[in-house]
This record gives structure tokens, C-alpha cells and sequence, in this order.
């Protein structure tokens, strides 16, 4: 066999093994898992217990002169925001948890801040997929319902009523109230698919999905962009300046210059929206927008759908799509 060839080879081997590798280290906890089990999973298959507990498990290279100064301080800084020491103990003895430790979970969970980028390069299974955020956050909903109507509202004497599911604590144990509370998510879920397809429906066949038009548009009332006859020769100044030569940050001062508003305030004066608008600064053009403005493709006639989405119907703030996910008509 040609040197090339073992070459060759041995790369597909290595290929391999790292992608079965990169699947396991990505499963979801069986569904036959109790759900503190699927938990525990999750929180070891992230090494959270790496970093938040008096006694982490640190890595070989916690003993290197240089990685080990910034393992230490890592793990110094993660115990000292989040111990889950005592959370661990809670899960394996089955015991209720901290509505604190829950909570944090939920924030790190819906935030995507956890785990840190330099420490997913050198653990690759320690990411949370979506599939794992789910169960996660199916995981806390569900602990923190038991909690509140299983103890702390027994305990504070709190009377439970749910009229719809027919609940009433003051009549004793509901047996049937946890099923309901799983339908009512499947509910949700389910809702929540069928909107999301109407959603892909609308934007394949080559409609506008945003609700935000980009500068220079209005949304006509078939939902198409039309033109928007105030901003429209801003744009068009806008890429007259840079085809003369100027850059983002001349464009900006020479339109800050001659006093137009800018496109929150625009907007303001239009909706009384805020988001965007700065009342001391009116007219004052960031750079920031120029590049913006000068690389949309929308102002070279095209509708570019699915430029965002949500990673669960659970989660507010939505993630930019790569160039591959968007379609562009």
C-alpha cells in the first residue's frame, strides 16, 4: 500500500472515530430515565461539576504552569457565582431543590452563556443541543410546579385552585393534576410546530416573514416590501457616497451633517417606538449602520427569509441563521 493511501486512510479512521466520538458525547438522556436521572446526565455530560463544586474534578492540564493559572481561576470564579455542591446531593437523595439553584439553571440554560467557548474547544461534550435544553427546561418547569404545590404551598398554607383542570387543594391530593400538566405542554409544543410551519410556509413560497421591514421599505398590504418614499433617497445617497469612494464613517458624518433623522428616529416619529431612538442624538448616523445598510441584500431586490430563529418555543430571544439556513428569493 502507497504512503498516500495509509495516509489517507488513517485520516478516515480518525474521522470516524471522532465523529462516533462527538455523537455520544452529544445522546440525550434516555426517555426511560427518571427525570432527575436525565438531569444528572445532562449536568455531568457538560461538566458542570467540573467547575461549580468545592471539589472539582479538574482536568490533566489543571497542572501545567500556564493552563493551570487559568483553570483556577475559572473554577475560582464559577464556584463562587454557582455551588451546586449541595443541588447534586438534593438530585441523587430525590429531595426538592433550591428554587435559587432552579432558577440559575433556567437563566444559564435560555442565556446560552454556559459552558464557555474555551472550555467547550477542549470538551466537546459539553454543549447543550437543543434536544438537551429542552429536557432541561422541561426538567425545571416540572421540579418547580411539584415544589410550589406539593410543599411550599402546603407549607405556607396556600389554597391551589386550577378551574379549567378542576383543582382544588382544599379537596385533597389531585392525582391526575401532574398528567395534566404534561398534556397541557404537549398542547403547547404541538401549537407551537403547527405555527412554526405556517411560518416555513409562508417564507418557501417567497413572502416577506419579518415584521420589520429594512430601511428604505414599507410592508404593502399583500405583506410585499413597497418603497418608502421618505427614506428611499437616503439608501440611495447612502451607495452613491460609496461608490464615489467614501467609507462608512464619512458616510455617517456626511449624513449627521446635513440633519437626517436617522432610522430609529424615523421610526419613532412614525410608531413611537424607542427601541432605536436616541432623543439627544436624532441625527447622528452611526457607522454601524452605513455597513449594515450597505450589505443587505434586500436593496439588491431580493427577500431573504429565515435570517433568525428560536431554538425552542420555550426561549424569547432568537439566534442569527448561517448564510446556508436562510433562503434568499
Amino acid at each position: 500500500m502507497k504512503k498516500s493511501t495509509k495516509l489517507i486512510v488513517a485520516l478516515l479512521v480518525v474521522v470516524a472515530a471522532l465523529a462516533v466520538t462527538y455523537r455520544l458525547m452529544h445522546r440525550v438522556p434516555s426517555a426511560d430515565l427518571e427525570a432527575n436521572a436525565q438531569m444528572q446526565q445532562i449536568i455531568t455530560d457538560a461538566g458542570c461539576l467540573r467547575c461549580h463544586t468545592s471539589t472539582p474534578d479538574l482536568p490533566f492540564y489543571a497542572s501545567m504552569p500556564v493552563a493551570g493559572k487559568i483553570v483556577m481561576e475559572d473554577v475560582s470564579k464559577a464556584y463562587r457565582a454557582f455551588d451546586m455542591t449541595q443541588m447534586e446531593a438534593d438530585l441523587e437523595a430525590g429531595q426538592p431543590l433550591n428554587p435559587a439553584d432552579l432558577a440559575k439553571i433556567e437563566k444559564v440554560i435560555l442565556d446560552g452563556k454556559m459552558p464557555q467557548a474555551k472550555y467547550y474547544l477542549v470538551h466537546w461534550g459539553a454543549s447543550f443541543n437543543d434536544a438537551k435544553k429542552e429536557v432541561a427546561l422541561n426538567w425545571v418547569k416540572s421540579h418547580r410546579m411539584g415544589m410550589y404545590t406539593d410543599i411550599i404551598f402546603p407549607q405556607r398554607g396556600v389554597r391551589f385552585i386550577a378551574i379549567n383542570d378542576g383543582v382544588d387543594s382544599a379537596q385533597g391530593d389531585n392525582d391526575f393534576a401532574p398528567l395534566r400538566n404534561i398534556f397541557n405542554e404537549w398542547m403547547v409544543r404541538d401549537t407551537s410546530k403547527k405555527i412554526k410551519a405556517v411560518f416555513r410556509s409562508k417564507g418557501m413560497s417567497g413572502k416577506p416573514i419579518t415584521s420589520q421591514p429594512v430601511y428604505g421599505y414599507l410592508k404593502g398590504e399583500d405583506g410585499r416590501f413597497i418603497v418608502d418614499e421618505e427614506a428611499a433617497p437616503v439608501v440611495k445617497q447612502i451607495f452613491s457616497l460609496c461608490l464615489a469612494g467614501n467609507g462608512p464613517t464619512k458616510i455617517a458624518r456626511i449624513l449627521t451633517e446635513q440633519q437626517i433623522p436617522t432610522p430609529g428616529t424615523l421610526e419613532y416619529r412614525r410608531t413611537g417606538s424607542t427601541r432605536r431612538y436616541y432623543p439627544d442624538y436624532p441625527y447622528k448616523w452611526a457607522t454601524n449602520t452605513i455597513v449594515h445598510i450597505l450589505e443587505r441584500k434586500e436593496y439588491l431586490g431580493h427577500t431573504v427569509n429565515f435570517k433568525t430563529e428560536k431554538v425552542s418555543y420555550k426561549v424569547k430571544s432568537s439566534v442569527e441563521n448561517p448564510e446556508e439556513k436562510q433562503v434568499i428569493f
